[in-house]
């Protein structure tokens, strides 16, 4: 079991299970043609390893093109627009770092994502102008804009905000283009200052590493069951139909108690309708709606999670969350001289 006091990363792996499992042949790396699963197991295991105090201080930085822009194979274009910002911002604050993730608008323009650190202390409007200026100047010299409709600079709202906001992008896959040669979807800025935790690791018998692991396939399960009810509350919003945090909760848990019938209060918004040669108003209003339990698990069912969201029954469990708040909490199952205690003070 290894984790990393102070970041979000617990790794717990039972090797006995791997013993009659050939290792890959490690190939070397060919053109990277699309965002694969193992680059994004990379990433949420590199943001599982900074420190959570460092990430709730953390900028949001965005960079987009104007209207003229590289089209999506002239990844030599765009690639030196970025190597050329990176060596810009570490010539400006040396002691700068953070992570970087490229995307695809739409009408095929990349644009960046960075979430940096070592900048929480500068005010932000100085940065903001910084950012303009420079990108301006790398990327879109000539813009009648003057670049200021092409960036985004903004302060991260808390921990759990950061780690939501690379989170959001691990998920999307409809802004890469698979089989067009991109080179890397994401990297490090300043690796060697990235505030990056340091791990402590123990050994501990198979048994409570099975208990461990099974704790800890149990938070996940949890975190998958709340990001699939997000995931319908998005889709109801964007049909017009508005909840409140509170009524969210409440139906969740009617929801995993077993209720037969579910109410909800949703916010119905105005229509306005052209019918029988005349225009028809109806306000907004709030309508009480109650969902058989079948009915919502269908409803449910019509909006899945993407397959690599889902639980999977692996002998490693990689979880994200406060590292050192889940080893106090194994430390507090068992009596005291039970094995929890005994590991935690050990490592």
């Amino acid at each position: 079991m290894r984790w990393f006091p102070g970041a979000s990363l617990i790794d717990i792996e039972l090797p006995a299970h791997h013993s009659d499992i050939r290792k890959r042949k490690q190939q070397p790396r060919g053109r990277i043609k699309e965002w694969s699963a193992a680059s994004r197991s990379r990433l949420k295991h590199t943001l599982g390893r900074l420190q959570r105090k460092e990430l709730g201080r953390a900028m949001l930085v965005t960079l987009t093109y104007p209207l003229e822009c590289p089209a999506p194979d002239d990844h030599e274009v765009y690639k030196a627009h970025l190597h050329r910002f990176n060596m810009a911002l570490r010539r400006r604050w040396p002691l700068c770092s953070g992570i970087w993730k490229l995307e695809f608008q739409t009408r095929g323009a990349a644009h960046y994502h960075f979430m940096l650190f070592g900048l929480h202390d500068e005010p932000l409007e100085a940065l903001h102008t910084w950012t303009r200026k420079t990108w301006y100047r790398i990327a879109h010299n000539g813009d009648k804009h003057l670049g200021a409709s092409c960036e985004k600079v903004e302060p991260v709202k808390s921990t759990g905000g950061s780690m939501g906001y690379f989170a959001k992008y691990i998920g999307k896959g409809d802004q890469t283009m698979p089989g067009n040669f991109s080179g890397r979807y994401w990297g490090k800025v300043n690796a060697a200052h990235l505030p990056t935790a340091a791990s402590k690791s123990i050994e501990v018998p198979h048994k409570i590493a099975a208990t461990i692991r099974r704790i800890a396939r149990k938070k996940m399960q949890s975190d998958v069951n709340t990001a699939c009810w997000k995931r319908w509350l998005e889709h109801r919003r964007k049909d017009g139909f508005r909840f409140s945090r509170l009524q969210w909760e409440r139906a969740m848990g009617q929801h995993h108690g077993g209720a037969q019938r579910i109410a909800l209060w949703e916010h119905v918004p105005a229509v306005r309708f052209f019918d029988e040669g005349e225009w028809w108003h109806l306000s907004a209003h709030h309508l009480r709606m109650r969902y058989d339990l079948d009915h919502f698990q269908q409803i449910m069912k019509d909006h899945p999670l993407p397959k690599r969201w889902r639980l999977r029954d692996n002998d490693r469990v990689r979880l994200l969350c406060d590292a050192s708040s889940f080893i106090a909490a194994l430390a507090r199952l068992d009596k005291p001289e039970g094995c929890f205690l005994t590991f935690s003070q050990a490592g």
